[in-house]
């Protein structure tokens, strides 16, 4: 009988290892997307100045966070599966992941609402939506986040407190309510956020495009002329595409993190995997749908990086100089064709 206790335990040991393994690997492999994909956006904006405008702020600024989690919170979380039970364990478990997952979300809602007050109000926007005021937004999302993530520091001195790892299931009351409060804060409330502005959106657009398609049907003559509404249907679908990317990749995070702290559970670190693969999706994700999918980021992508192989600085369409600039020339049928539409 002490026999096949110790048989099972070796079994389930080598279970857990294996599982490890394997979405250790998926983890690394959606990190070093996020790397190249977050770098990408980072070293567009910041070398073609046309790409400086107040929303790419904030796309950039999203793609910071994500680059952040990847390089600093994807190993913290790697490093402490292989350490004891300490104070330690709880702080790399903690505070790396909290503090980069809240600057990416409270930076995705500052986009929904910059996106909300350019539809909502097309006239005022200018003078609601300034470059200073995004910057003291980005520079509160940061603190804020940085604050939020420090909370475990002033009580992990005693674990028996406090201790935020996913192995101690029923968790102590600090930890229950602070992991509460985060959920409130940094999922409930941006969760509505998100829903609410392009849910807004999303009834403008598509209301927008009924009436191009209305007017297009009274004019068109040729019926296999392309419908010229398809591209604001396809920019509302992207919203839903968005809202439903953060909900299911941060739903799973939050809702396993609260059931650990109250029900215990025998196999904890395989929904803790999926969870972490989720976050690390995200910050994958982010880039192409805030930025790559855009017509700007993806032609200045190919011609940045055409021109640094080829070393010719006629393939840009501006130059990296931040005091010049300098356009790309084309021919008036490529300027027709290739004009991207900024939403």
């Amino acid at each position: 009988m002490h026999d096949l206790v110790i048989r099972a335990r070796m079994n389930s040991t080598d279970l857990k290892q294996n599982v490890s393994f394997i979405f250790s690997v998926i983890i690394v492999i959606l990190a070093l997307i996020s790397i190249v994909a977050n770098t990408c956006i980072l070293i567009l904006f910041f070398n073609i100045r046309r790409l400086r405008s107040t929303t790419n702020c904030l796309v950039a600024n999203l793609a910071a966070s994500d680059l952040c989690f990847s390089i600093f919170a994807i190993p913290c979380q790697l490093l402490e599966r292989f350490l004891p039970e300490s104070n330690l364990k709880c702080l790399l478990n903690s505070i790396p992941t909290t503090y980069f997952t809240t600057s990416s979300i409270f930076s995705l809602c500052l986009i929904g609402i910059v996106k909300y007050i350019n539809i909502t109000k097309p006239l005022k926007n200018c003078h609601i939506i300034t470059r200073n005021r995004a910057y003291k937004a980005i520079v509160f999302v940061w603190l804020f986040s940085g604050i939020l993530s420090l909370i475990p520091v002033i009580f992990v001195a005693n674990k028996k407190l406090f201790c935020l790892t996913f192995n101690q299931g029923t968790g102590q009351l600090l930890d229950k309510c602070y992991f509460l409060a985060l959920f409130i804060i940094t999922y409930v409330i941006p969760t509505m956020i998100l829903v609410y502005v392009y849910t807004i959106i999303y009834r403008i657009a598509r209301r927008q495009c009924n009436r191009i398609r209305r007017s297009f049907k009274s004019i068109r003559r040729d019926p296999s002329e392309n419908n010229s509404a398809l591209p604001s249907s396809k920019s509302a679908t992207l919203l839903f595409a968005l809202v439903i990317c953060f909900v299911l990749c941060y739903t799973p995070y939050f809702i396993s993190g609260l059931i650990y702290r109250f029900i215990p559970l025998k196999f904890s670190y395989i929904p803790q995997n999926i969870t972490v693969c989720f976050i690390a999706a995200n910050s994958a994700i982010n880039p192409f749908l805030y930025g790559m999918l855009k017509p700007e980021f993806r032609y200045n992508l190919k011609f940045y990086f055409r021109s640094s192989l080829c070393k010719d600085e006629s393939h840009l369409i501006y130059s990296s100089s931040f005091s010049q600039r300098v356009p790309f020339q084309r021919s008036p049928s490529q300027l027709s064709t290739t004009n991207p539409r900024f939403v």
